[in-house]
């Protein structure tokens, strides 16, 4: 094969070539830019605690054996037998929420209705959190009583792991940048064929 003939199965080789590696890197980056972290969302992020829920107004108890920040929790998504089952964000004004140890003594929930999580379909709010520290007798056992509407709602405590979930997150972030950075470096590489690819049938057209 003389050098003419070369350079022209070059010409016409590396654009198709290119053009698949920029098709698989841009699959490649979507997919860690979008469906990955669409999935996530929909899945949830982990809580680290599994979540006992009960129905409200009336009152119920939670058993705890160490320190940290106890949250309650408004469930405003719950899938049960398959059907889901929606309640309102909104708490009546009327509603009164009081929590106690054991013992009858009243602990302070400091509001806080920054959170929400999402976890296969189920998605909860906060109302606020009771803070359990060494001065509180581990373990022990916390009440809540809910009074003064009429709608039913469902509500939990437990603990949340923050330090767990920004692990996660960080977690999940680095390999998302590392998906779109495959993904990049596909692109990159054929688009150096296409430009090559470019430059090789110009070397050919000059020299018919």
């Amino acid at each position: 094969m003389d050098t003419h003939t070369f350079l022209q199965t070059q010409a016409k080789s590396k654009p198709k070539a290119g053009l698949k590696l920029i098709i698989i890197g841009a699959v490649i980056a979507i997919c860690g830019a979008l469906v990955i972290p669409a999935i996530l969302i929909f899945s949830g992020f982990p809580s680290g605690t599994e979540v006992k829920e009960y129905t409200v107004p009336g009152s119920f108890s939670v058993d705890i054996n160490k320190t940290g920040q106890y949250f309650l929790w408004n469930h405003t998504r719950v899938v049960y037998e398959g059907v889901t089952l929606s309640y309102s964000k909104e708490l009546p004004k009327e509603m009164s929420i009081s929590v106690s140890d054991q013992d009858g003594n009243p602990l302070r929930l400091i509001p806080d209705q920054s959170i929400t999580v999402t976890t296969n379909g189920n998605k909860r709010s906060s109302i606020g959190y009771v803070h359990v520290s060494k001065a509180n007798k581990l373990p022990m056992k916390v009440n809540v009583n809910v009074e003064g509407t009429q709608r039913n709602f469902t509500f939990s405590l437990s603990e949340f792991n923050f330090s767990g979930v920004l692990r996660f997150s960080l977690g999940i972030i680095g390999i998302l940048l590392a998906i779109v950075a495959v993904g990049a470096g596909f692109i990159i590489v054929g688009a150096k064929k296409l430009l090559l690819a470019s430059e090789t049938k110009a070397v050919t057209a000059s020299s018919n």
